[in-house]
């Protein structure tokens, strides 16, 4: 039930975590920013090409993944993908590799983006169960909104300040790495909770 729910500590970490993830999405700042590095409008508008491309296929993954090893492999292939294409992002250079790492981020950003979509309302239903499906999946949705709607000044605030994207990098692969284990062992709870209540 709801009200047993907010008493949980689980239930704030996975609603944090799913917070950060739109928060801390580099989605809104990678066009400019490699712009900003030197990449010419056409290739910039191939990455954002390979994302979406990516993003359809990802849809689909992660249902599947979900589906063959449960929920667990889906959301870590998600975090995980998300914390790897941050890092990729800090090293792109205009050159040849660095080319070919701007299209495996945007790749990989693809893989990570289930998280913000199709996976939400999976992982609601399989951690809190029916019953209390209406009132979390409004809740989180909620959270998602706000996350969204002040990701892009959130982000953008260290280089309007500073005149470069680091201080959004460093805490954006901070934050994606504290949520892959944060939500990680929030599972485990849940399904300790779970296991006792049976």
């Amino acid at each position: 039930e709801y009200n047993t729910l907010k008493k949980k500590p689980y239930f704030y970490i996975v609603v944090g975590c799913l917070f950060v993830s739109c928060l801390f999405s580099l989605y809104s700042i990678a066009t400019p920013y490699y712009t900003d590095v030197g990449f010419d409008s056409a290739f910039v508008a191939l990455t954002m090409s390979v994302f979406s491309v990516g993003l359809m296929f990802s849809k689909i993954l992660a249902g599947v993944i979900y589906d063959k090893c449960g929920l667990r492999t889906a959301v870590n292939m998600c975090l995980i993908a998300d914390v790897v294409s941050k890092l990729l992002i800090v090293i792109v250079t205009v050159s040849a590799t660095g080319k070919a790492l701007a299209i495996a981020q945007s790749a990989l950003k693809a893989v990570a983006m289930p998280i913000e979509t199709v996976m939400v309302s999976i992982i609601v239903l399989d951690l809190f169960g029916q019953k209390s499906f209406n009132k979390v999946l409004a809740v989180v949705t909620s959270v998602f909104t706000v996350g969204q709607a002040i990701n892009q000044p959130f982000l953008n605030l260290p280089f309007d300040i500073f005149g470069n994207y680091s201080i959004s990098f460093v805490s954006s692969i901070i934050a994606s790495v504290a949520a892959v284990i944060l939500m990680n062992f929030a599972i485990t709870a849940v399904r300790k909770d779970a296991a006792k209540q049976k």
